[in-house]
Order: C-alpha cells, then sequence, then structure tokens
C-alpha cells in the first residue's frame, strides 16, 4: 500500500517552489555621509562619524548570511559576515565599515585611491546572490592635498605622511662680511663673518624635514608629549615629512641669512578669506636660517655698535623649530581657521604682536610649538639661549595633533 504521504513529497532543488524559498533577494546603497577615522573630534570637541555606511535592504524572505569582501587593486583588502539573524530579516538594515583593513590598517590614500570595490554576496538555502555597490570617498576639504595617515590599530601607531614645498630662497647677507667691526669679532674668539654659506640649500631642506618630523611627532623620540589619545587609546604619532611639489602645501621659501639683523618669518599660507588675503598681501611664504654675526645693534654713547654671533649648532637648531612653527599656522588654520592660526591660539593680536597677558615659557614639560611665551631668563642667562634650550620640548601640542588628524575628514556616497 502506497504512503498517502507520498502525494505531498517533492524535490526541492528542482521544483518551482523550491526556487522560490532559496531565491536570493535584496539591494545594497552606499549612504550618503561623512567619515573620519576612529571618529577623532573636531575643534569644537563634536566627535565625528567613524565608519562609512551601506543601506541592505531584504525583501520577501531573510537570509542565511551576507559575505562582505572589500577588495583592493582586485585584492582581499578586508572581509566580514553578517550572521546576526536580527539583521537578515526582510528589512532595511545599516552595515558599517570602519576603514581598517585585515590587517587593522586604516590607509587614509587607500581610501580615497578609487582603487576599491566591493561585493555583497547574499546567501540563502543553496542559492546565492552578488552585488557591487559603487563608493566614492573624497576629501571633505579639498584644499587639504598635503597629508596623509595610516593608523596601525594593533601596533597603536599612527604614521603621517606630510608633505611640504621648500623653495630656495638664495641667500642674504655674505656680501656684507666686511661690516661686522673687529671688536665684535674679537668679542666671540675671533671667528670670522660669514662670505660663503655654510649651509646649502640641500641642508636647509634636510634641516627643515627633521624638524617637522620631530616637532610634529608625539612619540617616545620626546621628553614629553608622547602620544595622543584618541577614545582613550595613547597612539604614538609618528611623522615623515617629504619635500615635493605633487599634493603639497604651498611654496615657502628658505633664505640663509648672515652678516644682518634677523629677518622675521612668516607664513600666511592658502587664502581662504579676507584676514588670509591681508596676510598674503602684507608678507609671503619665508623662513630664514640665521647664523654668523647679526646686526648692527646700538649700546649706546658707551658702547656704540656691536654684533650678536649665532652658533651653526644654534641656528640648526631654531631653524628646525621656526620652520615647524611657520608650516604649523597653516595647520591650524586648516581645522581652527585664520584667527586660530594667526593669533597663536590666543597668545598673539591678529597681526602677531605680542600679547601683554602671555603665559611664561615652562621651565620644564611640553612647550607648545604655536604659543608664543614670555620669556623671563634666570640671571647670566639670555633670552635667546633660554629659548634654544627649550627647542626639544617644543612639540605639537595634543589637541592640535588631533585637529590636524582630522583634517583627514572624508565624504562618501554611492
Amino acid at each position: 500500500m502506497s504512503n498517502n504521504n507520498s502525494i505531498f513529497s517533492f524535490n526541492q532543488i528542482n521544483s518551482p517552489l523550491g526556487n522560490w524559498l532559496d531565491e536570493v533577494k535584496f539591494k545594497v546603497t552606499a549612504l550618503k555621509g561623512d567619515f573620519v577615522p576612529l571618529g577623532i573630534q573636531n575643534i569644537k570637541n563634536k566627535t565625528e562619524q567613524a565608519t562609512i555606511q551601506f543601506l541592505i535592504e531584504i525583501e520577501e524572505q531573510a537570509l542565511n548570511r551576507i559575505r562582505i569582501e572589500i577588495l583592493h587593486n582586485g585584492q582581499l583588502y578586508y572581509q566580514g559576515e553578517i550572521v546576526d539573524t536580527n539583521r537578515l530579516q526582510v528589512g532595511q538594515h545599516i552595515w558599517e565599515w570602519d576603514g581598517f583593513d585585515q590587517n587593522e590598517i586604516l590607509d587614509t590614500a587607500i581610501l580615497r585611491s578609487n582603487a576599491l570595490s566591493f561585493r555583497f554576496i547574499g546567501y540563502k538555502g543553496g542559492s546565492s546572490k552578488t552585488l557591487q555597490p559603487s563608493l566614492n570617498i573624497q576629501r571633505k576639504k579639498k584644499q587639504i592635498q598635503w597629508m596623509d595617515f595610516k593608523i596601525d590599530r594593533l601596533q597603536a601607531r599612527i604614521n603621517l605622511d606630510l608633505r611640504v614645498n621648500l623653495e630656495d630662497g638664495g641667500t642674504q647677507g655674505l656680501n656684507k662680511a666686511s661690516n661686522v667691526d673687529s671688536s665684535s669679532i674679537s668679542v666671540n674668539g675671533g671667528i670670522a663673518p660669514f662670505s660663503t654659506a655654510s649651509r646649502s640649500y640641500t641642508a636647509l631642506i634636510n634641516l627643515a624635514l627633521r624638524g617637522l618630523q620631530y616637532h610634529y611627532g608625539r612619540n617616545n623620540n620626546h621628553p614629553s608629549g608622547k602620544n595622543v589619545r584618541i577614545n582613550n587609546q595613547p597612539y604614538e604619532l609618528m611623522v615623515s615629512a617629504s619635500n615635493t611639489t605633487v599634493n603639497s602645501m604651498e611654496g615657502i621659501k628658505l633664505i640663509y641669512r648672515t652678516n644682518k639683523k634677523p629677518g622675521r618669518a612668516s607664513n600666511p599660507g592658502t587664502i581662504t578669506d579676507p584676514i588670509s588675503l591681508l596676510g598674503n598681501i602684507i608678507t609671503n611664504e619665508k623662513i630664514f636660517y640665521t647664523v654668523g654675526y647679526i646686526g648692527p645693534y646700538s649700546g649706546g654713547p658707551l658702547i656704540g655698535k656691536y654684533w650678536n654671533y649665532i652658533r651653526p649648532v644654534d641656528a640648526d637648531t631654531d631653524f628646525r623649530h621656526t620652520i615647524a612653527h611657520e608650516i604649523g599656522h597653516e595647520v591650524l588654520k586648516s581645522f581652527g581657521g585664520t584667527p586660530y592660526s594667526y593669533k597663536h591660539k590666543g597668545t598673539s593680536n591678529i597681526f602677531q604682536g605680542d600679547k601683554k597677558n602671555q603665559p611664561t615659557l615652562p621651565n620644564n614639560g611640553e612647550v607648545d610649538l604655536m604659543k608664543y611665551y614670555a620669556i623671563n631668563p634666570p640671571r647670566g642667562q639670555s633670552e635667546y639661549s633660554m629659548y634654544i634650550a627649550s627647542c626639544p620640548r617644543a612639540i605639537i601640542a595634543e589637541d592640535d595633533a588631533l585637529g590636524l588628524l582630522w583634517c583627514s575628514k572624508m565624504t562618501y556616497k554611492s
């Protein structure tokens, strides 16, 4: 006798009903939004969105799982799966990616490279369906082309690539060596004035890059200021600076100067508002390497004119510090605005003149690279020597370092 239940049996794989049970129907679309790695806060302490978001729409019936593959130049960059049944039901769901790859490294240059492709593979029973949504990622601030960085989450380290354009500004004062009086030379042990440059343009570039790498880094190479904290996690900040005309800051001239009074360095930076326009009209981008005899100065009727002498080792220290400070104006302006930059974080007026309530240069600990300080040397020490002694402690402040990283802010859409 036949089994009456047999009239209800069917081959699920080959039957129309079986195909319907395994049918995979879903859509994936990249949403539109802004994204900052690790959700780094802006200058107003607002936490930014830390992920790139996709909308997944599951239709008609739940899926078993969704596999996500992100490729870079055709090679697997990241993979993950959605297996939570609550996120596989019919309806709309958000999937988020924080930009990190399989090795827990985020590279801002790769994210914007247009070499990323996305695959969402939905599975239901024995069937699958692959979707390849488009995603376009660009800088939020188009004018900030001069930096990228990698975050190594496992090593708690950030490697920042800073690109500057250091131009040859020539020399000043080499033909003025005869102006230095013999008594000033005698006071300084008979050291002759420079009539040929003691540092070449190439040497100045190397000094400048070393200054940027040192003063912008917050790591164990510093006596203090060894990290930045993001989401309560300390990260070492390592900086690699390069001199290039490609995707770099505006050009800034390096000028060798001797046998004259010191020139004033300036970096009004890119024109973004009326204040920075005025700054560019008044001055231009230039940094002086000042060495040897500087003057003449007036010592009054008893002393007369005299010249001071800057040792090459001190000139190197000052130059490394000065280049970092001046480049810092473009950094501060990029995330804090022109007044924040030109006013040295509130320690000068808009024309960069001293304020009466300037903070005093600290005797120990961090020295904020971008602030003006009142220098009160002890008896027997000059302001200049106290300044030079403080330079190894000068470092980009943690809030400014975070602002620099925030400048990587990106916008994305399908």
